[in-house]
C-alpha cells in the first residue's frame, strides 16, 4: 500500500498506517516465494482504504483491509520528535 501511493503524492508528504485487519488462509512452506498486492478502494479526505492480498507460488494465504493516511511528513515528524521530548 504504501509503494502503491507514496510515489504519487506531493514532496515532503508520505502516508503512514493506522489499521491492518488481515485473515490468515494458509500456511506457506520456507523456500516459497511470497507476493502481496494492495488495491486502493477508497479516499476519504487524507484516509486511505486499501484491499490486500498475499499469495505464495501456490494460493493465497492471505487478505484484509489496509488503512492509511496522508502526512506532511515535516509536520508529523516534529509532532513525534515533542512526544519523545516530552
Amino acid at each position: 500500500a504504501l509503494n502503491a501511493v507514496d510515489p504519487l503524492l506531493p514532496r515532503g508528504f508520505s502516508t503512514v498506517g493506522t489499521e491492518l485487519n488481515i485473515r490468515h488462509i494458509a500456511a506457506t512452506p520456507i523456500g516459497l516465494r511470497v507476493r502481496a498486492t494492495a488495491k486502493l478502494m477508497e479516499i476519504d479526505g487524507r484516509k486511505l482504504v486499501f484491499q490486500v492480498e498475499a499469495y505464495d507460488e501456490r494460493e493465497k494465504i492471505g487478505e484484509g483491509m489496509h488503512q492509511r493516511y496522508i502526512v506532511q511528513v515535516d509536520k508529523f515528524m516534529g509532532k513525534n520528535a515533542q512526544k519523545r521530548d516530552g
